[in-house]
């Protein structure tokens, strides 16, 4: 029997393709099979099939809790990630000195499911008082959580300002500012409208009778008042103000007239008339608002994105409309609520705004709706009525509904974001938090309801106002979030 010769040309090159060839089948099956796995597919033992499943991303606040999914336990702490199959789960989670967190989720195959917000409440929350105030009118923090102006009157022109960077030490500071005489025994409410972005500049509202102005506060100039009115040509009457950005120098003002202006402060001259007609408005960010018009017998709302309008969307005239805008993951959110309706439009600088571009739309189980507001990073919308919420979830097509319990003769009020996917409450006096589609709902302290409540800048302390039982004082109270 002949063997070949391996030592030929013809065979070398033979035994290298054979070589090359089983080198490259072996790479192109690996690489598919790791892209199988991560593309989250496993072999179904029971029915012999390869199923696809799911990613779930998993991270608390402190890190380390215990994990199970499905009451199993998995085997590492928090963060963490692992791949289940589509379908329902249990995932739970428990560290010592906190109380247990427990959600059921439902995953898609392919799906990336983010349980990365979850914050874990201490089995005991030690509360604290700051501060106490023989009066207090008004709270308002400021978005970057360092600042919080406190106003004992809305009669007089004077502030506390709590700077809340040590949230261990907070530091106080008395705000006087000097706005324009008023003839002897007028009577004058003072109101804080609004922090500008960057925590420096604040925006007060001062009426008299039937007429209102409008003032800049700066608070490394804590004396001065700077008068929105006279800015204008004419000084007309102005009906809201809003910051644009983070500088406190360029506002947006609507006036009597209905004239919606951008105009910068320190440069005067009236700035750009943006729309007409207009009755309301709000600001997104700076760069980006909404507003609702009045025009030829009809309603229109529309959005005015670096000071270029969109084509308005049309209502019948006097149509009740609540409105809010957002942006999330490269696109911009308009969302507006008509009776129980909810409609939400992507990119409506860019769209026609008819009907046929709705991203979205849902009802409430309510008749109307009172407050229309998105999450911090634009994820949730919320359309809430009386204690009732309807929670759309923009990343995962999801609704959720929550109804909380209002005391006898109660007001209801718009509840606030804690950080993008915890609320805060006060109903009844007691401050709890509840995630974002109503559950693992935790009660913090007693409060006095109607005063804001936030985190700390690093989120382990949560500042709200309470009221001595005894004195009745006000106080600034702060709760540790974080087991001691």
């Amino acid at each position: 029997m002949k063997y070949p010769d391996l030592s030929s040309r013809r065979a070398r090159l033979a035994i290298r393709f054979f070589t090359y060839g089983v080198m490259t089948v072996t790479t192109v099956a690996l690489s598919a099979i790791l892209l199988f796995l991560a593309l989250g597919y496993r072999f179904d033992k029971k029915n012999l099939t390869f199923s696809q499943g799911a990613l779930i991303q998993l991270r608390s606040r402190p890190e380390g809790a215990n994990i199970l999914v499905d009451n199993a336990k998995l085997g590492f702490n928090t963060p963490g990630k692992i791949i289940v199959s589509a379908g329902g789960h249990q995932v739970s989670m428990s560290l010592n000195g906190y109380r247990p967190w427990s959600k059921t989720v439902t995953v898609q195959p392919g799906q990336l499911l983010w349980l990365n917000y979850i914050r874990l409440v201490p089995d005991s929350i030690t509360t604290r008082v700051i501060k106490q105030f023989p009066e207090l009118n008004a709270a308002r923090f400021s978005p970057d959580r360092r600042w919080l102006a406190l106003q004992p009157s809305a009669a007089q022109p004077l502030l506390l300002l709590a700077d809340l960077r040590n949230e261990q030490k907070p530091a106080f500071s008395d705000w006087a500012f000097t706005l324009p005489p008023l003839p002897p025994g007028t009577a004058q409410s003072i109101e804080i409208v609004e922090w500008d972005l960057g925590g420096r500049f604040l925006l007060i509202k001062r009426t008299v009778g039937q007429a209102q102005s409008f003032f800049r506060l700066d608070r490394e100039k804590p004396a001065e008042a700077l008068a929105v009115n006279p800015v204008l040509p004419g000084a007309p009457a102005v009906s809201a103000v809003h910051f644009a950005g983070t500088n406190g120098d360029v506002i947006y003002v609507l006036t009597a007239a209905g004239e919606l202006r951008r105009l910068s402060l320190s440069a005067g001259g009236g700035g750009d008339l943006l729309a007409s007609g207009v009755t309301q408005f709000n600001v997104y960010r700076g760069d980006m608002l909404w507003y609702i018009a009045d025009r030829q017998n009809v309603r229109q709302v529309g959005v005015i994105k670096n000071s270029r309008d969109s084509v308005p969307i049309t209502y019948p005239a006097g149509t009740p409309l609540r409105v809010a805008l957002s942006s999330y993951f490269g696109h911009d959110y308009l969302a507006v609520a008509d009776a129980n309706r909810v409609s939400l439009i992507r990119d409506p600088a860019e769209t026609a705004g008819v009907a046929s571009s709705d991203f979205a739309s849902f009802k409430t189980d309510q008749s109307s709706v009172d407050w229309l507001y998105f999450s911090a990073n634009g994820r949730m919308l919320v359309a809430q009525q009386q204690a009732n919420l309807t929670v759309y979830d923009l990343e995962t097509n999801q609704i959720f509904r929550r109804s909380f319990p209002l005391g006898a003769q109660e007001p209801a009020r718009k509840l606030g974001w804690l950080d993008d996917y915890y609320f805060w409450l006060d109903f009844g006096g007691n401050l709890r938090i509840v995630e974002f589609d109503g559950s693992n709902e935790r009660f913090i302290s007693s409060v006095h309801s109607g005063f804001e409540a936030s985190f700390s800048e690093n989120g382990q302390v949560l500042f709200s106002v309470g009221q001595n039982t005894l004195t009745k004082a006000f106080e600034l109270q702060a709760s540790n979030m974080i087991a001691q």
